[in-house]
């Protein structure tokens, strides 16, 4: 007896169909992440596409692997709004966008990053001057604090500058000199408050607290008995 040969599924050769209910939302995290329903069993892929405004241009993102509804995309600058889009493809084709899914992010507070410290360690020998120097430019005047660490440095390292004195030079001239910062000046409450370390309230470390114009600086540190040592130069922007 001849059995007929077993009915086996038709496949049909098509685009697969369009995605549906395309949301995009903001997370905490200032990523958004879509979300769609999958209305299809044979995708190879999602294609995503994001655009200023609904009308264009738009721009792909990374691919989806088939049986994923969902993405993130990171990075957009606050102030903008953004238009997203996805469609499904296979090796037959791809089907019609989604209706564009719409989010706003909100401007970013608190400006861009900005330097607010820097320091270098500097040794010099029996009666050598360290000299290095900074530009400041701008049209309002920036407060500063300076300080050069000798004694305050003996817990971390060997041969700190005993007593490092350090002079402010600007327009070829001296600015403001320091030798032992004191207490009584109030300057722990501007360490504080620029993030810097503490120092001891008699110690021989050296500190300056000024505003300065736009123009060239260079903060020469020594030893007034000449003494060799490595001191610690900090500079920070106070508020």
């Amino acid at each position: 007896m001849h059995w007929p040969d077993p009915v086996r599924p038709t496949r049909f050769l098509a685009p697969p169909v369009e995605p549906r209910a395309l949301t995009a939302t903001l997370n905490a995290a200032g990523e958004v992440a879509l979300t769609w329903t999958d209305a299809s069993s044979d995708e190879t892929a999602f294609v995503i596409q994001r655009a200023p405004s609904p009308e264009g241009p738009w721009v792909s993102l990374p691919s989806v692997p088939p049986d994923r509804a969902a993405a993130l995309d990171r990075g957009l600058p606050g102030g903008t709004v953004t238009h997203y889009r996805v469609r499904a493809e296979n090796e037959f084709g791809a089907s019609g966008w989604t209706s564009p899914a719409t989010v706003t992010v909100p401007p970013r507070t608190g400006g861009p990053a900005r330097l607010v410290n820097a320091s270098c360690r500097l040794r010099a020998d029996a009666g050598e001057t360290i000299i290095p120097g900074f530009v400041v430019s701008g049209s309002a005047p920036l407060r500063v604090l300076i300080r050069a660490v000798g004694p305050s440095l003996s817990a971390f390292l060997s041969g700190a500058m005993p007593d490092p004195q350090m002079g402010l030079v600007g327009n070829g001239s001296t600015l403001a000199s320091n030798d032992n910062w004191s207490a009584a000046s109030g300057l722990a409450r501007t360490f504080a408050s620029v993030g810097a370390f503490p120092l001891a309230p008699a110690s021989a470390d050296a500190a300056l607290f000024l505003a300065l114009d736009s123009g060239s600086y260079t903060v020469q540190i020594t030893d007034p008995d000449n003494r060799s040592g490595t001191s610690l130069l900090e500079l920070y922007l106070a508020p």
